[in-house]
């Protein structure tokens, strides 16, 4: 029989409630290996109520700004000039600001849309160049609670959507901004008792097409031009997204 380590034996059993703290991080790019972490929200939430007990915003002053890609600069306002003004810290402050709001090793949960996959590995690097673990016991990612829902928008505006929580897409990927959206599906989660919401039957609700700006009406999960009502799809310049029907009159227009 193996001895357990010291960290196993002070690791939090399963059955202690914990705090639960929403993240959401905004970086230089995909690579955790090159790119820098440039912003870092965190609420953390009472394990029996999910009200607010804290929260963080910081924004982090990369080493290297010319690593910064373009595109993650251009969706997040990155300037070495706007960062400033906005306060930015050196990473290794920031980590510290973000193991207050974790309480601590082990004394929380952690939960973020495609957490397992992006967040957690650039939080993992940045505690570990700092010779700390990660404080977390669990890491959730509401993009697999998504996806076992079976919820055919797994992004975190479809779940929004799903869960009737707003969700402004000239807001988003913005760190705070984020979090805050995740803390509202986990309560609406709660309220549902984790199961797949039906689809709304009451009255049609706006909307606007992420991908022309064009005005429309959610009709239970269908968006319908708001002039016209009839199924966006259709319509839509980006209509090869939407279905094989749009392919077809797509290849009739061109031929």
């Amino acid at each position: 029989m193996i001895a357990p380590s010291l960290n196993d034996a002070l690791r939090p059993r399963p059955s202690e409630p914990r705090p639960i703290v929403c993240l959401d991080l905004e970086t230089g790019g995909l690579n955790p290996e090159f790119h820098e972490i440039l912003s870092i929200a965190a609420i953390r939430l009472d394990p029996h109520t999910l009200e607010e007990q804290a929260r963080l915003l910081v924004h982090v002053a990369p080493e290297r700004p010319d690593r910064v890609d373009a595109k993650a600069a251009q969706i997040n306002g990155y300037s070495v000039e706007e960062w400033a003004r906005r306060g930015a810290v050196p990473l290794v402050e920031a980590m510290r600001q973000l193991w207050r709001i974790f309480g601590g090793l082990w004394k929380c949960d952690a939960i973020g849309h495609n957490a397992a996959a992006f967040d957690a590995l650039f939080l993992v690097r940045a505690f570990a160049a700092f010779n700390q673990p990660a404080p977390w016991v669990l890491m959730m990612d509401s993009l697999c609670l998504a996806k076992a829902m079976g919820l055919r928008d797994c992004s975190l505006r479809g779940m929004c959507r799903a869960f009737s929580v707003p969700f402004d897409p000239k807001a988003a990927h913005d760190a705070l901004y984020d979090t805050e959206r995740v803390c509202e599906v986990l309560r609406s989660v709660r309220r549902a008792d984790g199961r797949r919401p039906a689809a709304p039957t009451d009255k049609d609700r706006p909307g606007v097409c992420e991908h022309c700006e064009a005005a429309l009406v959610w009709r239970g999960r269908v968006p319908l031009d708001a002039a016209t009502l009839k199924p966006h799809r259709d319509t839509c310049p980006h209509a090869e997204k939407w279905s094989k029907y749009a392919k077809r009159q797509a290849a009739e227009v061109e031929g």
